[in-house]
């Protein structure tokens, strides 16, 4: 993979050199050297474990190439796919024929030969999946439901986005349930209608706007059951709040982060539906002024 001699010797001094001992019934034995390289908890283990990964890669990018094994085609566009990697887990993709599984066979023996690493066979499966045939409506639904109004769930809990990305993502899902493979599908429901839950007669699809409107709100709900949670007490010592605040009043302040006050804009909209229903439950008024 290109590294230098150098660079080698050094990390086969820190395999090789290490000394470890065992905790037993609280009393440390003698150091002894490891004989079967590294161990969980090593600062050095991803990183190479990273770099041995890259090697199996290699191997079926290589063997793809040379025909021995045949990715998927996806699309017309001539794109092929032969493998995702991440972390320790490989899903490999290829024609459901004898000849590729023996092949993917040796491959992967090669691999365990070659790096030690060996195949965990009550881990694995093989699955058969159709990428010719197209997906039902309902098949379609499920996947928008399940993928794409999740991938970017991360972003949406941290993040107001912006009008434009949220109509693109909308238009994204409506176009692939009714037609990924027409430019203007005809759209046999509303899109106010597809987004009502199914047991009102809509299709369940999540709003993208409405979404990231909910993840942010969580924060606001989050602010108020969770007191002493590191997060509260590093945004109470920020913008200066009291402890037993339970809604903060001023966030929308110039001095506060455009994350903050994009987080607490449901707050100073009177119209806004989450604040329309907030609710207070009196206890020992500890935490509400009259």
């Amino acid at each position: 993979m290109g590294f230098g001699v150098r660079w080698r010797r050094w990390i086969n001094l820190c395999i090789s050199t290490a000394l470890i001992s065992v905790n037993v019934n609280g009393n440390q034995s003698k150091l002894f050297s490891m004989k079967r390289g590294l161990r969980q908890g090593c600062p050095l283990s991803p990183l190479l474990f990273n770099i041995v990964s890259e090697a199996l890669s290699s191997l079926i990018h290589k063997a793809v190439k040379l025909e021995i094994i045949e990715g998927v085609h996806v699309g017309s566009a001539g794109f092929k796919i032969s493998h995702i990697q991440f972390a320790d887990d490989l899903i490999i993709f290829s024609k459901g024929n004898r000849e590729n599984v023996i092949n993917i066979k040796r491959i992967l023996r090669i691999f365990e030969l070659a790096s030690g690493l060996s195949l965990n066979s009550k881990k694995t499966s093989v699955s058969r999946i159709s990428v010719e045939q197209g997906c039902s409506i309902a098949e379609r639904i499920c996947l928008v439901r399940s993928v794409l109004s999740n991938l970017p769930i991360y972003f949406l809990s941290y993040f107001q986005m912006s009008i434009s990305v949220a109509d693109k993502l909308n238009k994204l899902s409506a176009q692939f349930i009714w037609g990924p493979n027409s430019s203007k599908p005809i759209r046999w429901v509303k899109w106010d209608n597809m987004t009502k839950p199914s047991e009102v007669g809509g299709l369940g699809i999540v709003d993208a706007k409405l979404k990231n409107r909910a993840m942010l709100n969580k924060w606001v709900w989050r602010f108020s059951q969770e007191p002493y949670y590191l997060w509260r007490k590093v945004i109470n010592s920020k913008y200066e709040y009291p402890e037993n605040m339970l809604l903060p009043e001023n966030g929308v302040e110039r001095k506060h982060s455009w994350v903050w006050r994009n987080i607490m804009r449901s707050l100073h909209n009177q119209e806004d539906a989450f604040t329309k229903n907030i609710a207070y439950n009196l206890g020992d008024g500890r935490s509400v002024n009259f």
